[in-house]
């Protein structure tokens, strides 16, 4: 008699999400003050991906975060030629992101200041990340 203690499971009964959720808790000023599944929600999406590095927290998947870090140290003229690519990778995991572009760069003495334009399926916002 095979006594498993492990659980036993048919894979076809496992249902895999692959889309980010949208309905989110609306945070201002360290409170959360409701609930939303429109443009603030992608806006506050926006905000979390780009402060979070990727790989660096078990919670949240590989596919999640930003990898500018590796940008820190490097030429001005190279950081402007990744961050691009970077912020668009980072962004584009999200379904309801369709395009990055109109990239600005301005030095600043935190670092590169990096503005840009985010289209959602909610309408385009402005957003920006310090390197």
């Amino acid at each position: 008699m095979n006594q498993s203690l492990l659980p036993k499971s048919n894979l076809k009964d496992i249902k895999f999400v692959d889309n980010m959720a949208s309905k989110t808790w609306l945070i201002k000023n360290n409170k959360i003050i409701g609930m939303d599944d429109g443009l603030e929600a992608v806006k506050q999406s926006i905000t979390m991906m780009l402060n979070i590095p990727r790989y660096d927290y078990i919670i949240y998947s590989w596919d999640y975060g930003h990898e500018l870090n590796n940008l820190i140290g490097k030429d001005v003229e190279y950081a402007e030629l990744e961050a691009p690519r970077l912020i668009k990778e980072c962004l584009l995991q999200d379904d309801r992101i369709s395009n990055v572009n109109n990239f600005i760069f301005t030095n600043t003495n935190d670092g590169l200041l990096v503005k840009f334009d985010v289209t959602t399926i909610h309408g385009t916002v402005e957003s920006e990340v310090t390197i």
